[in-house]
């Protein structure tokens, strides 16, 4: 019951499909491995244009290794820092001057599309990297969220429902577990990554719209993006000892209702088993 929509749109959509027999693929081009004019002249493009996907790729869940950009849902360009082997792509002059271009970037008032990026924008802030204009932004998993909160809201699902983008989430090899893939195609898989949240951000700006939600999502939902990152940040300081005196108190209420319902019913239901809760509900009428 919960993928009812989901299956009855993958029929719609099969459907559609079945009208010709041709596949075509969705027109994407991936620009990778980049000479150092080539990378500035990116940037400068990606700097004339007013909206802009981008997303990370990490080593070890802590260093930038490529990030990639897209202006229209149709371009990704990658950005590599490191090879596959751990070895720099850039001398230390050049990779300086990238990351110069791509702060100036971040830091200009554009539209920025996302997906999770708080976790990006997190990682650029600990590579130096700030993105203040995020709360002016969207975010395709938290619009999706906002949309449909009992469907899975990573990128790959995401895109299956707003692109006609081909699975390609298996082509990224696992890099932690050292079983890497080709340069390139690791690249061009971030290249996706930013086209992918291009069209789906666009797509799901369409749906907020349709379904009366734009400016709640505009005025509530992305402008946590700032308070969330600046606690991130700064750590969150907690009183441990009032939270054990809080945490003392809850327990001993839930103890108390539990006996007041074994009173009022002869039994305790587990809350978590519809089973229970059925007999629950039937028992009080």
């Amino acid at each position: 019951w919960r993928y009812q929509g989901v299956v009855t749109f993958d029929f719609l959509r099969a459907r559609e499909e079945s009208q010709t027999r041709a596949y075509t693929e969705p027109d994407i081009h991936c620009y990778i491995g980049p000479t150092f004019e080539e990378a500035m002249d990116w940037l400068a493009y990606l700097k004339s244009r007013p909206k802009i996907a981008f997303d990370i790729e990490l080593f070890r869940s802590r260093h930038i290794s490529c990030m990639a950009f897209s202006a229209n849902g149709r371009e990704g360009f990658c950005f590599p820092f490191a090879h596959n082997n751990r070895q720099p792509y850039w001398n230390e002059h050049q990779e300086a001057a990238i990351w110069l271009g791509i702060a100036e970037l971040l830091l200009m008032e554009k539209i920025f599309y996302t997906q999770n990026g708080p976790f990006d924008c997190w990682h650029l802030w600990r590579h130096g990297i700030r993105t203040p204009h995020m709360s002016r932004g969207k975010d395709s998993m938290l619009m999706h969220r906002l949309l449909a909160p009992d469907l899975p809201h990573d990128l790959a699902f995401i895109t299956s429902i707003y692109t006609k983008i081909p699975y390609y989430k298996d082509e990224s090899g696992k890099w932690d577990k050292e079983i890497k893939v080709p340069d390139d195609q690791f690249w061009a898989y971030n290249c996706k990554d930013a086209i992918a949240t291009y069209i789906s951000c666009e797509a799901l700006e369409e749906d907020l719209a349709e379904y009366g939600q734009t400016e709640y999502y505009s005025t509530t939902v992305q402008p946590q993006w700032d308070p969330y990152l600046d606690m991130r940040k700064r750590g969150w300081k907690v009183n441990i000892d009032e939270l054990g005196k809080v945490k003392g108190q809850l327990t001993r209420e839930v103890e108390e209702l539990q006996v007041s319902l074994k009173e009022k019913l002869g039994w305790v239901p587990n809350s978590r088993s519809w089973k229970e809760m059925g007999e629950f509900f039937k028992q009080i009428g």
